[in-house]
């Protein structure tokens, strides 16, 4: 009888273990997922017509694993003016106009992990901060 309860005890232990193994085998670490971001992020362009002129100037792993991406507005002077002259409010809901609204690239990034927008133009920074998980909005 006390054979029987050792088998199962260790048969026991082995199919938990086994359960451990086969569910962290395909889990990526935080730092996979942001270079898999940067990757994705490399060949983005957004699709709101304001945003389309914008040039994504740096896409990097940050702190924390985050994903850092530089973006520049070049033209026209007067169009970075008026945003300096903006709410901080109203300059983020501008910096959302550049983040990415698909779902596949939400999917890359773990629950934790942010996507730092610096929004810079002539003169230097706008405003950063980082892209709402809006998982409704999809390009």
């Amino acid at each position: 009888m006390g054979d029987f309860r050792h088998k199962t005890l260790w048969s026991l232990v082995a199919l938990v273990l086994t359960a451990g193994v086969l569910t962290t085998c395909g889990d990526k670490s935080d730092d996979e997922r942001a270079d898999e971001a940067v990757e994705w992020l490399l060949g983005y362009r957004s699709t709101d017509k304001v945003a389309r002129t914008w040039r994504i100037t740096s896409v990097r792993r940050g702190k924390q694993h985050a994903v850092v991406m530089d973006v520049n507005i070049p033209e026209p002077p007067a169009q970075v003016r008026r945003m300096k002259q903006l709410s901080r409010m109203q300059q983020y809901e501008i910096l959302q106009l550049i983040c990415p609204r698909r779902a596949v690239f939400h999917d890359i990034l773990a629950k934790g992990q942010k996507l730092w927008i610096n929004l810079n133009g002539q003169g230097g920074n706008i405003i950063s901060g980082s892209c709402k998980r809006d998982w409704q909005r999809r390009d």
